[in-house]
């Protein structure tokens, strides 16, 4: 993702810098981050990033190859056709529902968090 501004670049190579020096490299700090909880990862990016919230973050994160998901509109059709939510994910419950379910599937099938959420978003439509 390119940043919309030199500011949100600058503001962003600062938090990477900060969590780099907290956590001693940030790819490792990504690394480390616990599968089960994806979504607070999410929730430190939208925290402390500029424009790293939603999709943002997400698409990041995977670039980066950490083991999550993508909130498309095919993966949030299936959430909804599954019973996870009712409309797109957006508050805290939600998200944790998400992520209650994703860990679920992921230990039943195996398969890691990205496989598991390109499956879903295949399976719609």
């Amino acid at each position: 993702m390119v940043p919309r501004s030199p500011q949100c670049a600058k503001k962003n190579a600062v938090f990477v810098r900060d969590i780099h020096n907290e956590a001693g490299g940030f790819g490792a700090w990504v690394a480390d981050w616990s599968r089960e909880d994806f979504t607070g990862l999410l929730a430190v990016l939208k925290l402390r990033g500029t424009r790293l919230g939603g999709g943002t973050g997400q698409y990041f994160l995977r670039s980066m190859g950490a083991d999550g998901f993508i909130l498309s509109r095919d993966f949030v059709a299936r959430l909804i056709a599954e019973g996870v939510v009712d409309k797109a994910p957006s508050s805290k419950r939600d998200m944790a529902a998400v992520q209650d379910a994703f860990t679920t599937w992921s230990v039943e099938s195996g398969r890691s968090l990205k496989e598991v959420s390109r499956v879903l978003a295949m399976s719609i439509g």
